[in-house]
């Protein structure tokens, strides 16, 4: 936890009350950290224990509002075998938003959460979301070099590219290829 700034001692103890907080029309009861020195018991809230209760603030007023926590929405993407940019990609919301749900620095909207139940509820549906993306959204990607194979099976023969200056490819063209080593910068949709 590291050490007080107002006496130097490395003996903090981490302590967690329930503090009320006022949301809307309610007072939620939320789990708050912080911290005490055992020499000179300055109380003090770290950075971590910050980002834990902001996490932990978002999350109840989360569940107060009938949405998934960002607990909740790991679980739930692990259960659809997802990684976080696939769902980014598949649900939308931008490349890191499924990493800032989960931690609870940001919440869904109430519409990205009820498309996220559904598909928890009927997962054949992240197959249609599947279809639709590749159809609607085109990956821009900058090549830093690449393997393209076009064969299959036991022909498969691999080539390798450097990359050019300023390389840009369209995922569309690699519809029958395997491509290894690119790097995504950005998504376009259309």
């Amino acid at each position: 936890m590291g050490h007080c700034k107002l006496c130097g001692s490395h003996e903090i103890q981490q302590y967690t009350e329930v503090e009320p907080v006022k949301y809307k029309e309610t007072v939620l009861q939320v789990p708050m950290e912080y911290s005490v020195c055992a020499e000179c018991e300055r109380e003090f809230v770290a950075t971590e224990q910050i980002r834990r209760n902001d996490a932990a603030v978002r999350d109840a007023k989360r569940a107060q509002d009938g949405l998934l926590t960002g607990s909740d929405i790991v679980r739930l993407r692990s259960e659809l075998k997802l990684n976080q940019e696939v769902a980014a990609l598949l649900f939308g919301g931008g490349r890191n938003a499924f990493s800032k749900y989960e931690r609870g620095e940001v919440t869904q909207s109430a519409s990205m959460d009820r498309l996220l139940r559904l598909c928890y509820r009927h997962p054949e549906l992240v197959e249609d979301l599947k279809a639709l993306s590749h159809r609607s959204c085109a990956f821009r990607m900058r090549v830093i070099g690449h393997q393209v194979s076009g064969g299959s099976g036991d022909t498969e023969s691999w080539e390798t590219h450097p990359p050019d200056a300023g390389d840009a490819v369209d995922s569309s063209d690699f519809s029958h290829y395997r491509v290894k080593t690119l790097v995504v910068e950005e998504l376009q949709y259309g």
